[in-house]
């Protein structure tokens, strides 16, 4: 099963990341950890330390960076591009480092071949950072899928086309789950005392929403969906609200 994929591919990986970070954590994140993956979605996983004590008594709450003993000044992702290429679960000429962006990834594609045939599992390796927020808005969009029922299946009908698109990925030009989601959810809460009709006709009305944008938007889970004042935009026509870092666009 797509699970059971999931798991063997983070275990072999976290094996082979121990060569040369022996008290590296792999967790999960995204819309697989947020219950809106797409059969084929791309698994993320954030690697960190765990914490460690100053004294037999504390705890330091903090995880710890990554070891490492490169003299090179290889990024963290570089050095893990570079250490995954040799194994034989990892299809080298899939391998990708993606630094432009505000959480740099290694994008890998992990291969298992077994009596069935050859199953493969694409992969976003991050390391944490203060400014990774992975695992919290993983934990937000979980709430959110709570609280509004409808939209499970209106964000994954979305992201579906997305994803046929090629325009699933934020960091080459797309939406990415995370940022859909919270632009769902707004607008169901901009729905607030209208009595819902059908997931259908919702996506519907969010289809026509969105396709007639011809100014800044503002979309937030906590006001719903505004116009932004022409004199407070800037060149974005999107502004997605992320709950998580005050004044950050999701869209970008």
């Amino acid at each position: 099963s797509q699970v059971r994929l999931q798991r063997e591919a983070t275990k072999e990986l976290l094996d082979a990341i121990h060569v040369i970070w022996p008290r590296a954590r792999a967790k999960v994140f995204g819309s697989v950890a947020a219950g809106l993956a797409l059969p084929g979605s791309d698994v993320d996983i954030v690697l960190w330390l765990p914490p460690v004590r100053n004294n037999i008594l504390e705890n330091i709450l903090e995880v710890g960076i990554l070891e490492s003993g490169n003299e090179t000044k290889e990024s963290f992702v570089q050095q893990l591009a570079r250490h995954l290429r040799k194994f034989a679960f990892i299809n080298a000429e899939s391998l990708k480092v993606v630094e432009k962006t505000a959480i740099p990834i290694v994008s890998v594609e992990y291969i298992k071949s077994d009596a069935e045939g050859g199953k493969s599992l694409m992969i976003d390796i991050s390391v944490q950072s203060p400014n990774h927020k992975g695992l919290l808005a993983a934990a937000v969009v979980r709430e959110l899928l709570e609280i509004f029922p409808e939209l499970c299946p209106i964000t994954l009908v979305i992201k579906s086309f997305l994803q046929q698109q090629g325009l699933s990925k934020a960091y080459t030009g797309g939406l990415s789950s995370y940022c859909l989601t919270l632009m769902v959810a707004s607008f169901l809460i901009h729905q607030a005392g209208r009595k819902f009709p059908s997931p259908a006709a919702l996506l519907l009305d969010f289809l026509h929403l969105v396709s007639h944008i011809n100014r800044t938007w503002k979309f937030s889970i906590a006001l719903g969906i505004s116009k932004i004042p022409e004199s407070e935009t800037s060149f974005d026509p999107l502004f997605v609200e992320d709950p998580l870092q005050a004044k950050k666009n999701a869209a970008q």
